[in-house]
């Protein structure tokens, strides 16, 4: 992918951070802003946007992958990031699962790690997240309603 920021937004367990290191790996570096937040609380949303910005200026190419539903949150990033490196391109890639069996079973998939360990996954919250992206009331309050079908890039929708 071209774009020199690829900020990847759908739910948890649709497969983002996969496609990073499938397809992005050896040109991109990722950055995630909840394990950001996990590891300094203190964090800000800018705070995170300028770790971008600051490894724009150094000439690398950036992911943001994380879930990024609220179109305000995808804006926050795009506005500070084109307003600190004018010129720098940014694609919005768009993670949209067929249906809940296909999270539940990569849910069931990560439930144990490579040496049998349970990771340390709050799946109460993920299991919310996921129910969040299929109720419809939620999307009536004002979050944009995802598509079907493979990741497509859109930054305003």
């Amino acid at each position: 992918m071209d774009a020199d920021v690829v900020l990847f937004y759908g739910p948890p367990l649709v497969g983002k951070s996969s496609h990073y290191k499938q397809q992005l790996t050896s040109s991109h570096v990722r950055l995630s802003a909840q394990e950001q937040f996990q590891q300094d609380q203190t964090l800000s949303l800018r705070q995170v946007a300028m770790r971008a910005v600051g490894l724009l200026r150094q000439g690398k190419k950036v992911v943001i992958d994380d879930e990024n539903w609220a179109r305000s949150t995808r804006m926050a990033y795009t506005k500070l990031i084109h307003s600190k490196t004018p010129g720098k391109s940014i694609r919005c890639l768009k993670f949209h699962p067929q249906d809940k069996l296909q999270l539940n079973w990569a849910r069931e998939w990560t439930t144990r790690d490579a040496k049998g360990q349970r990771p340390q996954v709050n799946w109460k919250q993920v299991d919310a997240k996921i129910a969040a992206w299929f109720d419809e009331n939620c999307w009536q309050r004002g979050v944009e309603r995802p598509g079907q079908g493979s990741p497509t890039t859109q930054c305003g929708t």
